[in-house]
């Protein structure tokens, strides 16, 4: 269980950078904060036992950064935390390793949600895609307060690299469930939304995101599940029909996941369902017909 402690420094932003083998991108990672407008904050480094060089990059950096590493491989959830519970910062913020900020990410950020009174928020982003080496700006048609219904439908705001959260807030969560492969994220953002009920919503772009390819169905399906299971009691407490735009969102990651690991017939499957379950409603049947438009020319080249 994360404890809070009474040694937080108000306007302090701790990062917090997991990685596990991405020693040819985990440098990029810390150098996109090293660069930031803002000088108030603190880089910890927790490492989840990689067994590449990742530790040799990382002893490079000397005191710029906190390096600390797992006893054993525990996933995201769990470094995240183990992260959060030695940090000093009144605000904490996740970077991804492979992904990057620009450089006034924090400045920027930190000064919009004083100005707006929040004490969580997350951004637009920009896609890195490795096939054409350019970047693409997500849209995202939200307003500067998220609904619950946005992240009901799905996490498009990249909370793994876009994210600041008071400390203490998170503390109370007890910060991420440790147990999940994938989806931690989304589980944390419905339960702020249960508890604390506002996020913010920069429209600026902070972040660059990595595309990833590697996509593992099975253990997306595994956190899937449980994500469904774990939360659908309390969100039909809310609103009798949450549980079910949750399983919209949730097969939505399931076309993505399918479609990229060439499962064609099971992609389009999902992509009928989902839409069908939320009777095609936009703005998110933007989102998703988009994304369903850009994976069939993928399929036609």
């Amino acid at each position: 269980m994360l404890k809070a402690e009474n040694s937080l420094l108000p306007g302090l932003v701790s990062v917090i950078i997991p990685t596990y083998n991405r020693s040819d991108l985990v440098g990029n990672a810390i150098d996109s904060v090293l660069c930031q407008t803002y000088p108030l904050f603190e880089i910890i480094v927790v490492d989840d036992c990689s067994t590449d060089n990742t530790i040799s990059i990382l002893k490079k950096y000397g005191d710029k950064i906190r390096f600390v590493k797992n006893d054993s491989n525990s996933y995201v959830g769990f470094t995240r935390n183990f992260g959060v519970s030695i940090a000093n910062g009144d605000y904490v913020a996740f970077l991804d390793s492979d992904d990057k900020w620009v450089p006034n990410k924090l400045e920027v950020q930190i000064s919009w949600m004083l100005a707006n009174k929040f004490e969580i928020s997350t951004t637009n982003f920009y896609v890195y895609q490795e096939d054409n080496d350019s970047l693409l700006l997500k849209h995202r048609p939200y307003l500067s307060e998220l609904k619950f219904t946005d992240i009901l439908y799905g996490i498009y705001i990249a909370p793994g690299s876009t994210l600041i959260i008071k400390r203490d807030i998170f503390i109370a969560l007890n910060g991420y469930e440790t147990s999940y492969r994938r989806l931690e994220d989304w589980d944390l953002l419905i339960k702020i939304f249960l508890n604390y009920k506002r996020i913010g919503f920069l429209s600026e772009p902070t972040a660059q995101i990595f595309a990833s390819n590697e996509y593992t169905l099975t253990k997306l399906k595994e956190s899937g599940k449980k994500l469904f299971m774990s939360n659908y009691k309390s969100l039909f407490s809310v609103r009798w029909y949450y549980p079910i735009l949750l399983l919209v969102g949730i097969l939505f990651e399931f076309f993505v996941a399918s479609f990229r690991t060439k499962r064609y017939f099971m992609a389009a499957l999902y992509f009928i369902i989902l839409n069908a379950l939320s009777l095609f409603r936009n703005p998110y049947f933007e989102i998703h017909s988009n994304s369903f438009k850009k994976c069939f020319n993928k399929v036609q080249r």
